[in-house]
């Protein structure tokens, strides 16, 4: 069974090619398009992981952190934050509120994989067999 990632962004752009990327890299995905879709997500199939888009409509990526880390069913669920913000701040807040990293988006299809590997190494989640190795 390969790790189930949870992606949640509000452009239909990133989430296609976050979830070709982690197909690509053996991994699971599903989708959401705002915070209110990955709560809902979350009810329906558990994540190994979450890839989460800070600034949403609705209920943004720190609305998220907050609700799955307030709640005991997900609270170990790690959490990667992805946004356009260049603030220092807006990684400390994501930091404080519970994600375990943060990425600048764009980034690199071979960086969020790593990223993404090192995140389930740190927390005993079973690595997937890659299908192929992203450029």
């Amino acid at each position: 069974m390969s790790p189930r990632v949870l992606v949640v962004d509000d452009s239909p752009i990133i989430r296609d090619l976050l979830r070709l990327t982690l197909e690509d890299a053996g991994f699971e995905v599903a989708e959401a398009e705002d915070g209110k879709a990955a709560i809902a997500a979350l009810k329906r199939q558990q994540p190994h992981l979450i890839i989460c888009d800070l600034s949403m409509p609705e209920l943004d990526g720190i609305g998220v952190l907050d609700i799955v880390r307030s709640d005991p069913r997900y609270a170990s669920v790690p959490v990667l934050m992805l946004t356009v913000e260049s603030q220092p701040e807006a990684s400390a807040a994501a930091k404080a509120h519970g994600a375990q990293a943060f990425m600048r988006k764009p980034c690199s299809a071979r960086d969020l994989v790593s990223t993404v590997v090192g995140l389930c190494k740190r927390h005993g989640i079973a690595l997937p067999t890659p299908r192929q190795i992203p450029a």
